[in-house]
């Protein structure tokens, strides 16, 4: 089985929908992999803070949300780290970039 459909599958085997999931293809003599590397997205939603008193914490992420989108995060980096994983954020989500390939 390939690296993208072992992803596909740990992505169908968690709680996590594979709406919330973008996989894009990476060069892979760049990353020093044989066939295949990619970085994967994994979104989760910002929810509204009522209860903010600053513009910065204005949005959270919802700890259901976060628990399952990083169990996702190991689980696809279980298949073949390659670099550490990101976190960030824009108006709307946060996203992990996570990125694995067949290391040569």
């Amino acid at each position: 089985m390939n690296l993208r459909n072992k992803i596909l599958n740990a992505v169908s085997s968690s709680e996590m929908s594979i709406r919330h999931v973008t996989i894009h293809p990476l060069d892979t003599a760049a990353w020093g992999c044989k066939d295949e590397a990619y970085c994967v997205h994994i979104r989760t939603f910002k929810r509204d803070n009522p209860e903010a008193d600053k513009p910065w914490d204005s949005t959270y992420e919802d700890k259901d949300d976060e628990r399952r989108a990083v169990a996702l995060a190991e689980s696809i980096e279980a298949l073949g780290k390659i670099s550490d994983r990101e976190l960030f954020g824009d108006s709307d989500t946060y996203t992990r970039q996570v990125y694995v390939g067949d290391k040569v």
